[in-house]
């Protein structure tokens, strides 16, 4: 919407996202490009969940180390 970016304005843009896009004004140093994302999924907060029957590689992973 032409306004600054503040985590704040992220987040309700992604949100309430005006025709299902959110237009982003990119800056990277001297170069500034305009990205239009095709999105209407709302906010998300992925998460694992464990498929039943399958062996638990996370438990592995995270275990303490033993010296």
């Amino acid at each position: 919407d032409g306004q600054s970016y503040t985590l704040e304005r992220l987040l309700d843009a992604i949100a309430h996202p005006v025709n299902g896009r959110l237009s982003l004004v990119v800056k990277n140093f001297s170069s500034v490009t305009t990205i239009t994302v095709d999105y209407a999924g709302g906010l998300r907060y992925p998460h694992l969940e464990r498929i039943a029957d399958t062996a638990d590689h996370l438990a592995g992973i995270f275990a303490p180390r033993v010296r």
